[in-house]
């Protein structure tokens, strides 16, 4: 009796050790197919020795049994379909490597979940602060810096909004620093600006070369001189007693006494007969490095006039005028007539070019010139 006792016991005993682990006979008498269900798992069997990402609930899992095929299915219970990102862990180190905040900082493991702790830090040299409230502060043994520039033509360029980290004064032109923020290191030789240069700069020291005085870069207007709201200058011949190249009365009054300019030209002697003659002439123009000629021929005019030309330098307008001189008596005869001029001194531009002719009291010629 003890004897079958213990053989029943020993095949009971076999028969469980068949069953998969983490599997469960499911009853069903399929010769075929086997129909086995997944243990329910809680969030008390997650092990503390890897963190693992889900979201911020962990459900449990409930079992109910299919009245048809006897299978015990798998339900969850409190279902949502909004998902929050957390982080389970038992230490900080079990956090690395997840994604988090953009920001330099530190993980704290706190009631089992990763938490991402942003911390101020101090900027780097080379690196821009903003010109706000609380903004970081540069590391230690730097100093904040104007973000001022040069250009291409070494001219700095005014920076506003922010500051940038450096270095500046330890005789080394580091990251962050130039000749504008930071002469004293980036002691560059920079060339002196010449005739009719202009620059922006509140420091006007050594800017024009040998010679040259820097003046405020006013131009002509309609109704008077139009100054530009900035520290903009020229680099003029000031001194010399005459109203020279790219100086006009808005930016050397001393100098120029009049809005009117006088420049050089030619008349040529009575070339033919006026009649049936275009009034307007002929306009050719030869453009120059800040500087144009011009040619008016074929143009009738009294065959006693000796006309006197000047002309006015405005932004966009270069304005010639063929003036009768004072006094002046006609002769009962027309001719045909070449005036030519030259005008030196005209910043690099766009212009119209007009000529006005006092004799006719009218614009004669009016062209598009680009002058380099």
């Amino acid at each position: 009796m003890r004897r079958a006792f213990l053989f029943v016991f020993l095949l009971l005993f076999l028969k469980c050790e068949n069953i998969a682990v983490g599997e469960k006979d499911t009853g069903a008498n399929d010769k075929d197919q086997g129909v086995t269900d997944k243990y329910e798992e809680t969030a008390g069997d997650i092990e503390p020795e890897d963190a693992i990402a889900t979201d911020d609930w962990i459900p449990e899992f409930v079992e109910s049994k299919d009245s048809d095929t006897g299978v015990e299915d798998i339900q969850f219970e409190d279902f949502h379909e909004e998902f929050v990102d957390v982080f389970i862990c038992s230490a900080p180190g079990q956090c690395e490597g997840f994604p988090h905040d953009l920001c330099l900082g530190y993980w704290t493991c706190m009631e089992g979940k990763c938490n991402w702790n942003c911390e101020a830090e101090c900027v780097k040299e080379g690196d821009f602060v903003p010109v706000i409230p609380d903004a970081p502060e540069c590391c230690e043994g730097l100093v904040k810096l104007p973000c001022d520039y040069p250009d291409e033509n070494g001219d700095c360029q005014f920076c506003l909004g922010a500051s940038v980290c450096a270095k500046c004064g330890d005789n080394f032109c580091g990251s962050g620093e130039n000749l504008c923020n930071c002469p004293e290191d980036c002691n560059e030789i920079k060339p002196c600006l010449g005739l009719g240069e202009t620059f922006l700069d509140f420091n006007t020291k050594d800017k024009c070369c040998d010679g040259l005085t820097p003046l405020p870069d006013c131009d002509i207007g309609e109704g008077g001189c139009l100054c530009k709201k900035c520290p903009c200058y020229i680099c003029l011949l000031y001194g010399d007693g005459e109203c020279g190249a790219f100086e006009h009365i808005c930016n050397s009054p001393k100098e120029c006494a009049s809005k009117e300019k006088a420049m050089p030209y030619e008349q040529s002697e009575c070339e033919g007969d006026a009649y049936n003659a275009d009034p307007a002439g002929k306009l050719f123009i030869e453009p120059g490095k800040n500087s144009l000629k011009f040619i008016h021929t074929e143009f009738p005019m009294n065959c006693c006039l000796k006309i006197e030309m000047k002309f006015i330098p405005m932004p966009a307008e270069i304005y010639v005028m063929e003036k009768i001189p004072e006094p002046f008596e006609p002769c009962f005869c027309n001719c045909l007539f070449t005036l030519a001029g030259a005008i030196d001194g005209i910043k690099s531009g766009s212009y119209t070019l007009t000529l006005f002719n006092e004799e006719q009291d009218k614009v004669v010629q009016q062209t598009g010139v680009v002058i380099p």
